[in-house]
């Protein structure tokens, strides 16, 4: 049975313009990689930013740590309406149509490595690491507050122990009252999370343990699924609506 909260989702584009498949490390052959991604990435770089080793920094990422911020960065650009769901597939009417194929890993892996330029990587991690915990949470109330009376979807990352650093799409905000280990929130940031699978058809699910849950007062926050809590180090990143950092140099469009 659908949550509420899932309801709300769909109304908000989930199931269309999300992925029907979930995160996974790069399917592609190395020397495709190469060619595809790695090649025209560096094309793109500074002097500067190839011998700070950024480059190496590409592979590593889609290799080791999975293709969250490229598929998070899509579904972003989809639903804002920066890219159609046949940019990425010929045919293909929504972004859940769109089926894993090597083009299509290609274009998630090149998205996701967007990350690495320094500019990006200036906006979505060392600028937010100057602020205070309490402004990271007024940062991603205000983006979604933003985003909701825009109707767009926005990046929003988080850090935990169990998630590692991990890129979600905030999809909408809604107000009630959730309480998890004895904290309320009156705040739940509803995200579309690539990680989060339905066991048995292994596709795409909406889960409400992924939702970012928000104390507006307090400025206490949690995420359920990975164990993340403003008590226990966990961190919300960054919640950014600038979707030029997700075009940036990108290969569509860009």
């Amino acid at each position: 049975t659908q949550s509420e909260l899932e309801k709300v989702a769909i109304e908000k584009g989930m199931y269309k313009d999300t992925f029907s498949f979930t995160n996974h490390w790069c399917t592609l052959q190395k020397d495709d990689f190469t060619e595809r991604v790695f090649n025209p990435l560096k094309a793109n770089m500074t002097d500067s930013e190839i011998s700070s080793g950024y480059v190496s920094d590409a592979y590593n990422t889609a290799y080791k740590g999975g293709l969250c911020y490229g598929m998070s960065a899509i579904s972003v650009l989809i639903h804002n309406g920066e890219l159609t769901p046949s940019d990425l597939q010929e045919g293909a009417e929504t972004l859940y149509d769109v089926t894993l194929t090597d083009d299509v890993d290609a274009l998630i892996s090149y998205y996701n490595s967007i990350q690495v330029y320094k500019a990006v990587e200036h906006a979505i991690i060392v600028a937010p690491s100057m602020l205070s915990k309490e402004e990271h949470t007024d940062m991603f109330l205000d983006c979604a507050a933003r985003c909701k009376e825009k109707g767009t979807y926005f990046m929003a990352c988080i850090s935990s122990a169990k998630s590692g650093t991990h890129a979600m799409v905030g999809m909408d905000e809604q107000f009630g009252n959730w309480t998890f280990n004895g904290i309320s929130y009156d705040t739940c940031i509803l995200t579309y999370d690539s990680n989060s699978v339905q066991k048995d058809t292994k596709e795409s699910i909406f889960s409400d343990k992924t939702c970012i849950y928000i104390n507006s007062e307090t400025k206490q926050y949690c995420v359920p699924a990975y164990d993340l809590t403003s008590e226990n180090g966990g961190v919300l990143l960054d919640a950014s609506d600038d979707d030029s950092l997700l075009t940036y140099r990108a290969p569509i469009r860009g």
